[in-house]
């Protein structure tokens, strides 16, 4: 049987790194205080992003003006 989902992540014994996107209201605010603001909303999560790049690509990096 095969796996129906797949998760790329970087890898320790004790750590799993995952991308995920934010809108820069919410992940500026996440960096400098440690936690998500309270415009952030846990129903509103979208699926992990499959690898850096990926993200990268799919926001448009390096198309944008800003």
């Amino acid at each position: 049987m095969s796996a129906q989902h797949e998760i790329r992540a970087v890898h320790t014994e004790k750590t799993i790194t995952v991308y995920q996107a934010y809108h820069p209201s919410i992940g500026l605010a996440a960096a400098r205080d440690g936690k998500f603001p309270d415009t952030w909303k846990r129903d509103r999560m979208t699926w992990i992003k499959p690898s850096f790049l990926w993200m990268m690509y799919r926001c448009g990096w390096g198309r944008k003006a800003e």
